[in-house]
């Protein structure tokens, strides 16, 4: 039993320590001693730790982009050639007399019955009488009207071909400035300070008539093209932005670092163990036998020990971040 009491005043002198300890370090973490400068680069190395594991996640997703943004490359060229064939289609299909859409080609039908019925009578309108004439003017009028619906319907089908083209190079546009935000975003997070130029975004072509269309396909067909050059540098930019981040991923929390914040951010805790290191010595000095005979003898005491046990466990796993 001496040795039981030699180890109880060791954790007396070791629970004055750690309270003399935690004291100092509550009150140094307020000042600008060497203790808070330890703390501040503590804190910021950790701050640096997470972001660098930030940017590692970031760096993988910004490969990921790459391969998104090289199908949606591929996607606009495919897309902006298709729809410069399917307006070349549609100028024949013109011509041809029937475009495949019932309501172009009814209109287109209605249209062209009505001006072979005004030409048919412009032989006879200086013999007709005046209600005669002014009910032909109205005719001309409806005439008038379905010409501009049809040609408003024919455009509807170029701008429909022109809206495919621009939504798939607006989209190519889109993709390829995600990747090159993606990397700025992973030098930002390691803290290096790295920028390209960001992709010009194509405004979208409003088409005031047929060759308007044709002329905006020709435009979005070499814009398409054009970004086919982004392909190289967005392998360039995620290379980059993953080396980066696995050079910064090295950075390690050491130990020191981590036992000076648990100093500065667990006063309680530290005060606990002290407390319960206290208890645990008077225990070993002055009821250690009576202990030894309480747990061999009476389950019921070593069961409810078992649970201080395990509650002091649970204390510690769950930490001392709040006051209670």
């Amino acid at each position: 039993m001496k040795k039981i009491r030699i180890l109880g005043i060791v954790l007396i002198v070791l629970a004055i320590a750690v309270t003399a300890v935690g004291v100092a370090a509550d009150r140094a973490k307020h000042g600008d001693g060497a203790f808070a400068v330890m703390l501040n680069a503590a804190r910021d190395n950790v701050a640096a730790t997470d972001s660098n594991a930030k940017a590692v996640k970031n760096a993988a997703a910004v490969e990921k982009k790459v391969s998104t943004a090289g199908d949606k490359l591929a996607a606009a060229e495919e897309a902006s050639a298709q729809a410069i064939e399917d307006a070349e289609a549609l100028d024949a299909a013109l011509l041809g007399g029937e475009t495949g859409d019932a309501d172009v080609d009814a209109l287109r039908d209605a249209l062209a019955k009505l001006n072979d019925g005004v030409a048919g009578i412009e032989g006879v309108r200086s013999f007709l009488s005046e209600e005669v004439e002014s009910a032909l003017a109205q005719l001309d009028a409806g005439v008038d009207a379905v010409a501009v619906l049809t040609d408003a319907k024919v455009l509807a089908l170029y701008q429909a071909c022109v809206d495919d083209a621009f939504k798939a190079v607006s989209d190519a546009e889109a993709a390829v400035d995600g990747v090159r935000e993606g990397a700025e975003k992973v030098f930002a997070l390691i803290g290096t300070e790295t920028t390209y130029d960001a992709v010009a975004l194509s405004e979208e072509p409003a088409c005031g008539s047929v060759a308007e269309c044709h002329e905006a396909l020709t435009v979005l067909a070499a814009r398409a093209e054009e970004l086919q050059a982004y392909a190289p540098s967005m392998s360039e930019w995620a290379q980059a932005a993953s080396e980066a981040a696995a050079e910064a991923s090295q950075l390690k929390v050491s130990v020191k670092d981590r036992l000076v914040i648990m100093l500065a951010d667990n006063f309680i805790g530290v005060l606990f163990t002290a407390v319960l290191l206290v208890v645990i010595a008077l225990v070993m000095i002055f009821l250690a036998e009576p202990f030894k005979r309480q747990w061999v003898k009476n389950p019921t005491f070593s069961v409810g020990m078992a649970l201080i046990v395990m509650l002091i466990c649970q204390t510690y796993a769950l930490g001392f971040g709040q006051g209670s």
